[in-house]
């Protein structure tokens, strides 16, 4: 593909994404990811310490089947059965990506990415760049336990 389409496009998806939704419901992040990484968990991935460190892990993340865009609002509490697909494919060691999405109760929004890495450990980026906490990502990576929706690790 040409690299001006390319730059286009980025230049286009960035514009087009920015603004409040003044519906109050939050919205699927639609940042473009840089090119994902060759392995879904590589060996020498280490330990991620920093927003810089962990954003880096997101952004180049392997790209895994979709699970589901779960909107909690102001809840905080998913459905039931909201972490049926993740858990199955965990189950199974196959990959796939949940995404939660909260407004916390200063009204600022986090989302979480569950990813379940095929054959891997399960990963955990939780987005807080909206929140004024002072802390931008927090990332935990561990074995996914035989019940994700009430404890994600074992």
């Amino acid at each position: 593909m040409n690299i001006i389409v390319v730059l286009l496009m980025l230049f286009l998806g960035i514009f087009s994404s920015s603004g409040a939704d003044p519906s109050g419901e939050l919205s699927a992040p639609t940042a473009t990811p840089a090119p994902a990484a060759a392995d879904p968990f590589p060996d020498d991935l280490g330990p991620l310490r920093g927003d810089r460190a962990i954003e880096q892990r997101f952004l180049t993340r392997y790209p895994l089947p979709t699970c589901d865009f779960v909107d909690t609002g102001t809840n905080m509490n998913p459905e039931p059965g909201s972490y049926d697909c993740l858990q199955e494919a965990a189950d199974a060691g196959d990959g796939a990506e949940l995404v939660i999405a909260t407004i916390l109760p200063g009204g600022d929004e986090a989302y979480v990415y569950y990813r379940s890495n095929p054959d891997g450990p399960l990963e955990i980026f939780v987005d807080l760049r909206a929140d004024e906490s002072g802390r931008d990502w927090d990332y935990q990576r561990c074995h996914p336990s035989e019940n994700i929706a009430e404890e994600p690790c074992a």
